[in-house]
């Protein structure tokens, strides 16, 4: 299942749509969250300051582990595959959620649908069938 999160990259807030497979996390699409987003982050503008003022120094990285060789041997790099125009009729309200959501409702429809269609092949797959 798609999960959405916002996060913080650089300068900006980021809005990320991400799922989880077999244990790894893959990154489905990320963009800059606009203002609707980044006035519902449950963080204050002044705990984000402090955070921002940590040094790295002062970060206890114990529980992260590093990136070593085997990381970079489990990850898989996905390229964006090749998006096809098509005419499609849906119902207004369909239309308004995905539109109410932000920018990108295009992006967040095909992230859906993709989801949907490899939790179904995954279902048939136990099922062994086609």
């Amino acid at each position: 299942m798609a999960r959405n999160a916002l996060g913080q990259l650089s300068e900006s807030v980021v809005a990320v749509i991400h799922t989880s497979r077999s244990g790894q996390i893959r990154l489905i699409s990320a963009r800059k969250a606009n203002s609707r987003e980044r006035g519902g982050m449950s963080i204050s503008a002044k705990r984000l300051k402090e955070i921002e003022a940590i040094q790295d120094k002062e970060i206890d990285y114990s529980e992260i582990p590093e990136a070593d060789e085997s990381f970079w041997q489990r990850v898989e790099l996905q390229m964006p595959q090749p998006k096809k125009g098509i005419y499609i009729r849906l119902d207004t309200d369909i239309i308004d959620w995905l539109k109410s959501k932000g920018k990108g409702y295009q992006t967040r429809m095909n992230a859906m649908l993709r989801e949907l269609m490899r939790s179904e092949k995954e279902q048939r797959g136990r099922r062994g069938r086609p």
